[in-house]
């Protein structure tokens, strides 16, 4: 049975706001992250078909503070269960992360299977979201979590769930959305 994962990305940090790809440095939020992050609970609420505070059994963030940070805002005084994971972090980009991010855009496709350098690849990423994937559809079969994650986590629903090739979603200009609804089966659970 699958879990659907509802993702919303991080609310703007400091790196984000001056133009740079953060990676795993654990830029905190800005004036305006905070802001969003005050904001996400209203703005989730009426996503159309979106889940209510009350049908989310929990809610899962990357390690990182800036993920950590957006979901304490968001969600605090709420009767929630919030957990971090260090799987969820942003794809490693090594010596690169703190660059402007046209820079980093512009190599992403060198790096589907080949990782940055001192970093990782978006392979390797995928890879480490599936196992955190996998395990919260193993302890939440038909339930509901709201993950706050990166382009990362991202990229890896897309091609974990939708099919999509890494390469595909790498060039694809990622829409904003107040979150993305996916129907996670775990490795190796056939899709119904």
């Amino acid at each position: 049975m699958p879990v659907t994962i509802w993702l919303v990305t991080h609310s703007s940090s400091e790196a984000n706001d001056a133009g740079l790809a953060a990676g795993l440095i654990d830029s905190p939020l800005s004036a305006l992250g905070r802001q969003q992050a005050a904001e996400l609970r209203v703005r989730y609420a009426a996503v159309e078909g979106g889940p209510t505070v009350a049908a989310v059994d929990a809610v899962v963030t990357s390690s990182l503070q800036r993920a950590r940070d957006t979901a304490a805002i968001a969600f605090a005084g709420l009767p929630l269960i919030v957990t971090a994971d260090a799987r969820l972090v942003e794809c490693d980009f090594g010596s690169w992360s703190g660059r402007p991010r046209e820079q980093v855009d512009g190599a992403r496709l060198a790096h589907i299977d080949v990782p940055w350098p001192d970093g990782e690849s978006y392979f390797d990423a995928t890879l480490r979201h599936r196992a955190a994937f996998d395990e919260i559809a193993r302890e939440r079969p038909g339930g509901t979590v709201l993950v706050v994650g990166h382009y990362a986590t991202w990229m890896a629903l897309e091609h974990l769930v939708h099919g999509r090739a890494l390469a595909d979603v790498a060039v694809e200009e990622r829409p904003w959305a107040p979150g993305w609804r996916y129907e996670y089966h775990a490795t190796g659970e056939a899709a119904s």
